[in-house]
């Protein structure tokens, strides 16, 4: 696996359920992490962000982490969609 893409956030979130849209529309595999859950905060928290949703993605080949907070398509896209 060279990437995986993780969304924190919880369905209460209107713009993370809007992230996990978005994600799903574009065929996107990812792991939901539900800040609800105390294990999944406890991972959360070290990312330091006062908000969700945040998508981390962990790219195994270089190896290299990137954090996008909260929702935007077209950050989304950019950081996820191949390059034409």
């Amino acid at each position: 696996m060279k990437k995986e893409i993780v969304l924190y956030g919880n369905d209460r979130c209107k713009t993370c359920v809007d992230a996990k849209v978005w994600l799903q529309e574009n065929s996107i595999p990812y792991i939901m992490k539900d800040v609800a859950d105390e294990a999944n905060l406890q991972e959360f928290v070290k990312y330091k962000e006062p908000s969700i949703p945040v998508l981390i993605i962990k790219d195994y080949k270089r190896p290299t982490e990137t954090k996008i907070i909260s929702f935007n398509s077209k950050s989304y896209e950019q950081m996820l969609k191949p390059k034409k």
